[in-house]
Order: C-alpha cells, then structure tokens, then sequence
C-alpha cells in the first residue's frame, strides 16, 4: 500500500486557497480524500504521467470526487497534489482518455 505524504504546503493548499483566509467548504474535503485515497473505485494514470487520479464516483458521495497525487517513488511514498470535485465533462475526459489502473 502507498503511502501518500502531505506537506504544509499541500495543507495550505486544501485549507487556505492562494494564502487567503480558511475555507470551510475545502476543509470539507478531508472525509473524501481520506476515502478516495484508502478505498478509490478507480485509480487512473493523470494526463501528467508522474502522477495518478484516484476517483470516487456518486454512488456513495452523490457528486464525483478526485485526488491527485504523485507516483509512489521506490519506498512507497507518494506526495498529495490536489484534489476537486470535477463537472461530468472532466470526469469522462479521465475515463476515457486516461489508462486506468485500477481497478
């Protein structure tokens, strides 16, 4: 299993967009990141070969959610990059244009 580091920059980045104050509906994100990053229902390559999308879909959450991260290097270790929740458009374009992994 990978472990996924996050930075104080990638906490920043989730918490406080641009160095702006806290948001909250980013914070909100925690639940699904954890989630998506111990249980995905589909891991795809990104559109930047160093890294992989981790996908939730509806189902459970009722809205699609992904979290990009870093390939894991030769330890296992992979960096947080970001995370959002992409409109239907950007969710097929990740199905269908990038290879997936898993499951």
């Amino acid at each position: 299993m990978t472990r996924v580091m996050f930075t104080i920059d990638n906490w920043e980045h989730v918490f406080f967009p641009k160095g702006k104050t806290f948001r909250l509906d980013r914070a909100e994100r925690m639940p699904w990141i954890l989630e998506a990053l111990q249980r995905p229902e589909e891991i795809l390559e990104a559109h930047k070969g160093e890294r992989d999308v981790y996908l939730l879909t509806q189902k459970k959450w009722g809205e699609d959610f992904c979290v990009i991260v870093k390939k894991p290097n030769q330890k296992g270790i992979s960096h947080f990059i970001t995370t959002y929740s992409p409109g239907l458009k950007s969710v097929l374009k990740m199905r269908f244009c990038n290879p997936r992994i898993w499951p």
